[in-house]
């Protein structure tokens, strides 16, 4: 089958060129990293830490998935965003390297300390999407009082939260 997009030329040059090339050199470890982890046994094996375990193998894969999107590239290629879209990046990044070590600080320690679990709370409320859809949700049924009776099933982006609020008649900036 011949290559196909709906991208600039019909091809995949808006989300691999010399620059955004440097993000795949992230993605394509973190993308084996995960499968690796996630073949295996070892999060799974029943064991005190197993919940805490299965809670970071969770946010490594939501991490990934950020990580992922070929948002970053379109935005870094097109010049639309091009900041945002490397700090985002860089930020899942981060984030999911940092969510690594925390895995096998927990493997190797049997416990995280309180820094630890503190950043995994953190990680993990930033990135909550069912967290950022409820509060999207409650914000415009409370400011749209004759939507409240219809079902928001819409998952939404922090950044659509945030330009939905724009609009929003008594909104908190």
């Amino acid at each position: 089958m011949q290559e196909g997009s709906w991208g600039a030329e019909g091809n995949n040059q808006v989300w691999l060129n010399p620059d955004t090339s440097w993000t795949w050199t992230h993605i394509y470890p973190a993308e084996l990293y995960l499968r690796d982890l996630c073949t295996s046994a070892r999060w799974k094996d029943p064991s005190p830490i197993q919940p805490l375990a299965e809670r970071i193998v969770k946010q490594l894969c939501r991490e990934l998935l950020l990580l992922e999107s070929s948002d970053w590239q379109f935005l870094i290629t097109t010049g639309a965003a091009r900041d945002y879209a490397e700090h985002r990046f860089n930020t899942h990044l981060s984030q999911f390297n940092d969510l690594r070590s925390l895995l096998e600080s927990l493997e190797a320690h049997h416990s995280l300390t309180d820094d630890q679990q503190n950043l995994l709370v953190a990680i993990e409320d930033r990135d909550n999407i069912s967290h950022q859809t409820r509060t999207a949700a409650a914000t415009a049924s409370a400011n749209l009082p004759h939507l409240a009776t219809t079902a928001v099933t819409t998952e939404l982006s922090d950044s659509s939260t945030s330009e939905i609020q724009k609009f929003l008649p008594n909104a908190a900036p």
